[in-house]
């Protein structure tokens, strides 16, 4: 009699032997090999606050992917040809204990990626305008400093890692900063109560996979490696769309080019309608 060890062994093993061809015996099913529907994301939990050293910090898990995010804020003098703006740095490190697949040392190419793509989003957002970072004009700004690891892996890195950013983000707490004209100097008040950042509307991202005539919500390492086109969209809350990348080829009928994209979109205005709820 075969045991459930076994089978899981045995499925194990086919998985890694015959990829696609294991994605495709569930799809056919109509199911996922985690058992979701096809339009199904992740269960979500976060907390933030818990990094005490930051000015702010988010914990982030989608299924088995985990971000964590740190904010610090500095002072800085502002760029000549930019008076009046701040700086806004991300950083994205896929830590060697997350996943295999990834190696200690400078960061990698998909790190880079990572880092990239939340660049793109938070601009494309304007959710941290550079202009509400300004101190005093051609004198000082604020440099925000964003960080991101990660810390456990199974795909869909970038809507991880963006949750983590935004609620990192709105959680910051710094000191009341004033410029001092008399000295030429910032001071940052060490009795008032910390402030927020001055931030716009947050946005959040869906990401997902287009395996044969199949899109996949919220897909994980295995899905997105076998599928041909991978898509993101990000909303604010109000439900504007403020960015939207695709990379493969995205079609699912002929007569329809960008049937794939529509797809995507419409899924991604359900989803978060609920997720905003859940990291309220």
């Amino acid at each position: 009699m075969t045991t459930d060890d076994d089978a899981a062994a045995t499925a194990a093993i086919y998985k890694r032997l015959y990829p696609r061809a294991y994605l495709e015996r569930f799809l056919h099913e109509g199911i996922r090999p985690d058992g979701r529907a096809f339009d199904e994301c992740r269960p979500c939990s976060s907390d933030t606050g818990s990094v005490t050293t930051a000015d702010g910090s988010s914990l982030v898990r989608v299924g088995q992917t985990t971000m964590m995010c740190t904010v610090r804020v500095e002072t800085a003098e502002p760029d000549l040809m930019r008076p009046d703006e701040g700086f806004l740095i991300i950083n994205a490190e896929l830590m060697p204990i997350a996943s295999s697949q990834f190696l200690s040392g400078p960061p990698s190419d998909d790190a880079q990626v990572l880092a990239s793509r939340l660049r793109q989003v938070i601009s494309s957002s304007n959710m941290l305008p550079l202009r509400k970072l300004g101190i005093r004009r051609a004198k000082a700004v604020l440099v925000v400093y964003v960080d991101v690891a990660c810390l456990s892996f199974d795909g869909n890195a970038l809507d991880v890692a963006v949750m983590a950013v935004t609620q990192a983000l709105y959680s910051a707490r710094i000191p009341v900063i004033t410029f001092e004209e008399e000295n030429n100097r910032v001071i940052a008040s060490a009795s008032l109560p910390r402030e927020p950042l001055k931030l716009s509307e947050p946005v959040l991202t869906c990401s997902f996979a287009l395996f044969g005539q199949t899109v996949l919500s919220d897909p994980t390492d295995h899905e997105s490696a076998q599928s041909r086109s991978l898509a993101t969209v990000a909303l604010s809350r109000s439900g504007m769309i403020r960015y939207v990348l695709q990379s493969g080829h995205g079609v699912l009928q002929a007569d329809r080019p960008h049937a794939f994209l529509q797809e995507c979109i419409g899924r991604t205005k359900k989803h978060l309608a609920s997720l905003w709820q859940t990291i309220d």
